[in-house]
Order: structure tokens, then C-alpha cells, then sequence
């Protein structure tokens, strides 16, 4: 998942968690791709961009990155 949605931890020790701070919650995630996000909202965290990412996968496909959106299908809405 790491590899298609991009996000990786960071350790609360990490240097970078005192620069992510967003008012006083720091994130304590970090997304090497946020131009795969499909808003700001879904930046904020994997639980965020996995929540848009779905509801755009069915409401609105098109929008989505194909690599995500074929992730998404396989994993997910694939019928059993």
C-alpha cells in the first residue's frame, strides 16, 4: 500500500514531525506523492486520502490516478 498511496510513518523522535505541524496536531504521516491526493483533505493522512480515494472510485473514477484507482478495484471492490 506504502508504494501506491505513498504514505510512510514518521517516528515521533523524527526532525520532520516538528516541521508538518498543523496547529497544534502534528501529523505524523508523510506522503511522498501528495500530487496523487485528489484534494488537501486527503493529504492530511492515509486514512483521509484512502476515504476520498473511495468515494471517488465510485462515484467518479475518472479523477482518480489509474495506478490508485486499480489498486482500489483489486482490493476492494473486487466481487468474491
Amino acid at each position: 500500500m506504502d508504494k501506491v498511496i505513498g504514505y510512510h510513518k514518521l517516528r515521533e523522535e523524527s526532525p520532520e514531525l516538528k516541521i508538518r505541524e498543523m496547529g497544534n496536531t502534528a501529523r505524523l504521516w508523510y506522503n511522498v506523492h501528495p500530487e496523487r491526493c485528489i484534494n488537501n483533505y486527503a493529504r492530511l493522512g492515509p486514512e483521509d486520502d484512502f476515504s476520498e480515494s473511495m468515494v471517488a472510485a465510485l462515484r467518479k473514477p475518472e479523477i482518480l490516478d489509474g495506478e490508485r484507482l486499480r489498486f482500489i478495484k483489486e482490493k476492494f471492490l473486487a466481487e468474491k
